[in-house]
């Protein structure tokens, strides 16, 4: 347990220095916002639209700009298959011996795939109310609204996050335009209007990966929130909406 901790946080090895990511000031921003409320806060937003690099980011502002103790920050997915017969409370716990970090002194959790926790509401409001905590967590939009229980009602608030605007689309392009080349902007504008703003589609470019994303939306977010067996169903309907995209449909 204690090594597999430690891999999700490399920071606490001594000369350890977080690789360079292209941030997204805007919602980093959000995030810094709440930093000093108690309040749980959600990401959501479609799939691989950034969530966990934004949760990578966050640590490395806490660790350089916020000062905070590496040993203090703690990150787990969730949706790892070593992890799936311990409850969150369990983890948490378990990081707290190894650094022996009593339940009064304040820590930083970051949980990303939440909801691959049967009951992580109740999880929650239970570090939430009997432990120092801050905690941001991910999470898909529609696994959110599929909750329905009032365990965390008061106590988190979300954040959506959308793709790429076309500011951060030119940031990750590595795109600098002055304002003697202003002309210029109409043509990448275009270009991002052609790729979108998926931000490791614009960096990589591969339209495999799109084909794999589309697939993952449609059958293990779409099809299993809505118990749509007939799945095949689905992608012809998706397909068809897509040959018609701006066309008026029955």
């Amino acid at each position: 347990m204690e090594e597999i901790l430690y891999r999700y946080n490399p920071w606490w090895e001594e000369g350890y220095t977080l690789p360079d990511i292209v941030s997204r000031p805007s919602i980093i921003g959000l995030m810094k916002g709440h930093l000093a409320s108690r309040h749980i806060v959600f990401l959501t937003g479609l799939r691989r639209v950034g969530k966990t690099t934004l949760l990578r980011l966050f640590i490395k502002h806490l660790l350089g700009r916020e000062g905070i103790n590496k040993r203090y920050i703690f990150y787990i997915s969730l949706d790892d298959y070593l992890l799936a017969k311990r409850t969150i409370l369990e983890i948490v716990e378990e990081y707290r011996k190894i650094h022996r970090i009593p339940f009064s002194e304040k820590i930083f959790l970051f949980l990303d795939e939440i909801t691959y926790q049967e009951n992580y509401e109740v999880q929650l409001k239970n570090l939430y109310d009997s432990q120092n905590t801050k905690i941001y967590a991910s999470s898909s939009s529609a696994s959110i609204l599929r909750s329905k229980k009032p365990y965390l009602t008061g106590r988190s608030t979300v954040i959506e996050v959308l793709p790429l605007n076309f500011e951060e689309f030119l940031e990750f392009k590595k795109i600098r335009i002055g304002k003697s080349d202003s002309h210029l902007l109409e043509g990448y504008f275009e270009d991002y209007l052609s790729i979108g703003g998926l931000p490791e589609y614009v960096l990589r470019g591969d339209i495999e990966y799109l084909k794999e994303l589309v697939d993952d939306i449609i059958y293990k977010d779409i099809a299993a929130f809505y118990n749509i067996r007939a799945t095949h169903i689905l992608k012809d309907f998706f397909l068809l909406l897509m040959e018609r995209a701006g066309k008026s449909v029955s």
